[in-house]
């Protein structure tokens, strides 16, 4: 019984040497699609203009011929006013107006603090004189 056992594992040991060997699946390259794609780009001619198409329009140039400058619209400059010292009066002015509104605001808030308290008293006092039953005299 165990030389055909022995004899078996001999076979088999045989068998698998004859066999070829099956090659293993490559692996997929997963990085394949990521390779760049070099293509060559067109190429643009620019052809050189005829000279009259040529001439560069300066954006910054200045003349007197200009219709804007010509119009009815630009007037002369009158300096008759104050400038800086007017602004400085309106600013003096408006200075003023909102200490005044900042005084009538405490104001108010005052009055209002002190009609809440005199409430309060009054509720204390009436809460006092209603629950004293009797009073010592001594």
């Amino acid at each position: 019984m165990l030389q055909q056992q022995i004899n078996q594992y001999r076979l088999n040991q045989q068998r698998k040497l004859q066999e070829p060997v099956a090659e293993p699946e490559p692996e997929p390259n997963y990085f394949e699609d990521l390779a760049p794609s070099i293509e060559k780009k067109p190429q643009v001619v620019i052809l050189e203009r005829p000279e009259e198409e040529q001439q560069v329009s300066n954006r910054l140039s200045f003349s007197i011929a200009d219709p804007l400058l010509q119009s009815a619209e630009l007037e002369e400059w009158m300096d008759d006013n104050g400038g800086w010292e007017d602004e400085a009066e309106e600013e003096a002015d408006l200075d003023a107006v909102l200490r005044e509104k900042r005084q009538f605001e405490r104001e108010r808030r005052r009055q209002e603090q002190q009609r809440r308290k005199a409430e309060k008293e009054a509720a204390r006092c009436t809460k006092l004189s209603a629950s004293k039953i009797a009073t010592k005299l001594s």
